[in-house]
């Protein structure tokens, strides 16, 4: 029995990986989310540290995603400086480190168990496979947290202090990766509590100090090796990043009404929430019936869950936001699927979820299907074109676009946004070679039109791309 949870576990692995592979090279979805997204940002969440490999300096207020995402920078260097600065190596390097700790997870014969339903769920579902191969941290942050959930699900099992200390180590290096996933802390302390008050499986009050005390050390590691050696920069990027973004107590219901029904009940979507929300109803009905490994695992998860539900109160939620939310939601079907299959739990319950999982796989393929149908190579013709036409890759190429346009001509790439970062005498400062930009400027509120700079009459020539719904001009300078 146990030799075929290992064959089952290995497969899956196995196959998510195989399924990834048509998508390394391939545009994000079209319907991936409501603004650029990974269209621009895998670019934007990398162009520092290629400029650092590729042209040997580093700028902390270049661009605003190294100081939030130093972990996720870290994870990048070494592939990157010896296989070369390409999206490709990018995309690789994340799918990879989320396999590997998918692997080393199922070293635990629980989750070895649990992780065939997990793929299932949660690893092929639209947004959460889609990120899992971006040059992005949302996902690298997700399966640290992940680690860190079974890590605490151990120590309440076995009680080592180890697995303790290692859960809050993982949950803190969530926000080492990215600093938006600094709320994750809550989980250790708040599962202990509430599984002590509930009798769910080992804990004390004892326990919940001293996790933290772990987390109060690893917050002070981060303060002190990143937040104050970098503290104007840091406040600068972090004073922009959260202003305007959660909607006024007054307006919270009408927001997260809006939310949940246009962004959660979208077409992509909507069977996913129904589905879980039915595993979430097991779940409770079996809480009593079932033993303390499945008790402890579905109060971390419901947790993990409630905590993300924070996001509904944002005003502005793109979908990478949601990739921990989605992922949460998985988790916790997979843990109720997981144990209704494989327990006395009934003929209807077990043939209920028998069907449950049965539709998760049925429309995970058929959304699997319409992002490969849909697959554009947008990104990688027109790094194609500056691979080609770039000479000298010292001269830098400006505009939000730049970012993920110049992984193979490895030029100098510096996006500009008005009144926050490059956007002042951009011509005498940086002499660029090439600016990027929508013909409307959007991607950069406007930078160069609202100081009077006309681009496209400026430039020797104008090459125009059409890269997932919008249109950016490549206008060249001597």
């Amino acid at each position: 029995m146990n030799g075929r949870h290992w064959i089952l576990a290995a497969g899956s692995l196995v196959l998510l990986f195989l399924l990834h592979l048509p998508f390394l090279h391939a545009d994000p979805d079209y319907y991936l989310s409501i603004g650029r997204d990974a269209f621009t940002d895998e670019g934007l969440n990398t162009s520092q540290l290629r400029n650092y490999i590729n042209h040997g300096y580093l700028s902390f207020d270049e661009c605003d995603n190294l100081i939030k995402s130093p972990l996720f920078n870290l994870l990048l260097f070494l592939p990157l400086n010896f296989f070369g600065t390409y999206l490709s190596i990018a995309r690789l390097t994340i799918l990879t480190s989320i396999l590997l700790m998918l692997a080393v997870l199922a070293s635990n014969g629980w989750f070895r168990k649990l992780l065939p339903v997990l793929l299932c769920t949660t690893l092929m579902q639209y947004y959460v496979f889609q990120y899992s191969h971006f040059s992005l941290s949302e996902m690298f942050s997700v399966m640290l947290i992940l680690c860190g959930a079974v890590l605490l699900y151990r120590f309440l099992i076995d009680r080592r202090q180890t697995h303790l200390f290692f859960s809050c180590l993982f949950f803190s290096a969530a926000y080492f990766a990215k600093i938006q996933f600094v709320y994750v802390i809550v989980i250790p302390p708040f599962a202990l509590l509430i599984s002590h008050l509930l009798k769910v499986s080992y804990s004390s009050f004892r326990v919940v100090a001293i996790s933290l005390l772990w987390l109060i050390l690893f917050i002070g590691i981060y303060l002190a090796s990143w937040y104050f050696p970098h503290r104007g920069i840091f406040d600068f990027v972090l004073k922009d990043e959260s202003s305007q973004k959660f909607a006024a107590l007054a307006e919270m219901p009408q927001t997260i009404g809006f939310n949940i029904i246009h962004v959660l009940f979208n077409e992509q979507n909507w069977w996913f929430h129904v589905l879980s929300a039915v595993c979430f109803v097991l779940g409770l009905f079996h809480f009593r019936k079932h033993g303390e490994s499945f008790r402890a695992m579905f109060v971390i998860g419901s947790l993990w869950l409630l905590i993300e539900g924070h996001k509904l109160t944002m005003v502005y939620l793109p979908s990478r936001y949601l990739v921990s939310f989605y992922f949460a939601e998985g988790l916790m079907s997979s843990v109720v699927l997981t144990e209704t299959l494989r327990r006395e739990t009934g003929l209807i319950v077990s043939r209920a979820s028998l069907c449950i999982l049965i539709a998760f796989i049925a429309f995970n393929s058929f959304y699997y299907t319409k992002i490969f149908e849909r697959r554009t190579f947008g990104v990688e013709a027109i790094n194609h074109y500056f691979s080609a036409a770039i000479k000298d890759s010292s001269q830098p190429i400006l505009g939000v676009w730049s970012t993920n346009a110049t992984w193979d001509c490895k030029a100098r790439c510096i996006p500009v946004w008005k009144d926050f970062m490059n956007d002042k005498d951009v011509f005498t400062r940086f002499r660029p070679k090439v600016i990027l930009s929508e013909p409307n400027e959007d991607e950069s509120n406007h930078a160069f039109s609202s100081q009077g700079i006309d681009l496209k009459a400026m430039a020797d020539s104008t090459r125009s791309f059409r890269i997932g719904k919008w249109d950016v001009d490549a206008h060249w300078y001597h």
